[in-house]
């Protein structure tokens, strides 16, 4: 339900950082929700500390009741980042920024000095988008397929004999355990033309894992019945 609070705290301790990074609702790639006890003592190693926390919420559209650092904090500590590549089109590279007050000038000057602006004419489409009704029918019908597919996923892994995780939220990803060395399956689904994210990826030290990412929207029969028979080959005994 999140970070290892010691753990946290001597990498605090030891490293120093000025800024600490976190998906903290839908996380990516477990789709966890970090809890709010763990927010509260996570908010507290920062004042101790003088961390800063950069809170990713690009799910945000598809969780919109869980508490956020961002809330809690009020942005002292906090910064909070949102968009809407995930919900309307990966083309779509316009989000936005809530700040420390005292920060607000200086990313305001380093954004119009950069390149690395969206258009003024892109921007303006996706706030008229925001605002409308629509908008609010589209994110509600994203939920309901999202729902869907995560109930046909659970059915699917349960009959092939991998456990869903109950923790998950109806993010677009699940964070499954194979039981087996899934940098292997992932050399030998190459093969057969399919491309999976195993858990090494998301290790900072690239370690051994039985995990694997699946996306809950492009994970159909045909690679489930590939995983089934990956399994059967390979489990001992």
């Amino acid at each position: 339900d999140g970070p290892d609070i010691n753990q946290l705290e001597h990498i605090f301790s030891e490293y120093k950082p000025k800024l600490y990074i976190t998906n903290s609702i839908l996380n990516n790639p477990t789709s966890y929700n970090i809890s709010s006890s763990i927010m509260y003592k996570v908010l507290n190693l920062l004042n101790k500390h003088n961390v800063y926390l950069l809170e990713d919420d690009v799910y945000s559209h598809l969780d919109n009741r869980s508490l956020r650092y961002a809330t809690l904090d009020q942005f002292e500590k906090v910064f909070y980042v949102t968009g809407v590549s995930k919900v309307l089109g990966a083309n779509w590279r316009v989000g936005f920024l809530c700040t420390p007050k005292h920060f607000l000038e200086p990313i305001l000057r380093q954004k119009m000095l950069s390149n690395m602006s969206s258009t003024e004419l892109t921007e303006r489409t996706v706030y008229k988008i925001w605002i409308d009704s629509h908008y609010k029918k589209h994110i509600e019908s994203m939920k309901i397929k999202l729902a869907r597919k995560h109930t046909q996923l659970k059915l699917a892994l349960n009959k092939i004999g991998i456990e869903y995780p109950e923790q998950s939220n109806m993010g677009i990803f699940i964070w499954i355990n194979t039981e087996l060395d899934t940098t292997k399956m992932a050399i030998e689904a190459s093969k057969d033309n399919w491309v999976l994210a195993p858990g090494y990826l998301f290790s900072p030290n690239n370690t051994y894992s039985t995990y694997l990412r699946l996306n809950v929207t492009r994970t159909t029969d045909e690679f489930i019945q590939w995983l089934y028979q990956y399994r059967l080959d390979n489990m001992k005994g």
